[in-house]
């Protein structure tokens, strides 16, 4: 079986050296590598596959048999990597919390600890509802999941 720690320092190396970072490696049935990677600009198709080439030089397949996919998270995918929050400032974001309370809204700042969400927040006076816009800090040790709203306008 295919070590997950051994392919992990193969993808950081090269990580480092083309200014990306490492979203995830996952290790699936029948010994299927798949490696996430993003970077501050996005991720190319030819970034994808040097790393792939790059990941099997290190791999022999005479000795084990394994699929290997490398692409970026994509936007369904939630954001693992401090550096995917600071990359998405400013885009409309859903947070889900551990209590399961659901925010959504502008994701304003992140700072490592917290991130900053402006929301709209729905007010009831009497039989009338308005909305008010608020900003919510949240920590980041209470967010389960964050995802990136896509919105065609």
């Amino acid at each position: 079986m295919t070590d997950k720690s051994q392919i992990l320092n193969i993808v950081e190396e090269y990580a480092k050296q083309h200014r990306l970072f490492v979203v995830d490696v996952l290790l699936k049935k029948g010994n299927r590598i798949v490696v996430y990677i993003d970077s501050m600009q996005g991720v190319t198709i030819d970034q994808c596959v040097d790393l792939c080439r790059h990941i099997e030089t290190f791999m022999n397949r005479d000795e084990e048999d394994f699929e290997l996919e490398v692409s970026s998270p994509g936007l369904d995918h939630p954001l693992m990597h401090p550096l995917q929050y600071e990359k998405n400032v400013g885009k409309e974001v859903s947070v889900l919390t551990a209590d399961g309370t659901k925010f959504t809204g502008k994701l304003l700042a992140y700072d490592g600890q917290s991130l900053t969400l402006e929301a709209e927040k729905k007010i009831r006076e009497g039989k009338k509802n308005h909305i008010e816009t608020i900003q919510e800090n949240i920590l980041m040790e209470n967010i389960r999941q964050t995802k990136i709203i896509v919105t065609f306008k």
